[in-house]
């Protein structure tokens, strides 16, 4: 891990909101690293390349996850119809090293060139914006250009 904040739904944990959420619990579940490793069945990432980890973890698979409800994936790790895994089913990423579920599709490549600091900002940003910005291409339906 190179970088990791703490935002609102962290807070909601240290308050006691979500008591699904076990004692001693590492916190943290978006940020900035780098590949170290890969498990099975990751196939897009080669090691060392930079990467935002996102808030979701999502298998791609599944049928929410076909229609773009990353959010919502019904993958059994973790509760299925919940995409938040990091920091509230498994420890998070305020760690030196995490273990990222769903790598394949909860992973987005840092370009070469931009800083983590600048990348700090694109982290939560990002993967949701694109998420969305996909799900509301594949449902708006095409009109003619007359």
């Amino acid at each position: 891990m190179a970088a990791t904040t703490i935002c609102d739904t962290d807070l909601h944990l240290l308050k006691g909101d979500v008591p699904e959420v076990t004692p001693g619990r590492i916190r943290g579940h978006e940020g900035i690293g780098a590949m170290t490793g890969l498990g099975f069945g990751v196939t897009h990432f080669p090691v060392e390349d930079r990467v935002i980890i996102s808030c979701v973890s999502s298998c791609g698979r599944c049928a929410n996850c076909r229609q773009g409800l990353d959010s919502h994936c019904l993958d059994p790790e973790g509760t299925p119809g919940i995409g938040w895994i990091l920091g509230y089913m498994i420890d998070g990423t305020r760690v030196e090293y995490v273990r990222v579920p769903r790598a394949e599709n909860s992973l987005n490549t840092i370009s070469d060139g931009v800083t983590t600091p600048r990348t700090s900002f694109s982290r939560t940003v990002c993967p949701p914006a694109s998420s969305g910005a996909s799900s509301t291409a594949r449902s708006v339906p095409a009109t003619s250009s007359r």
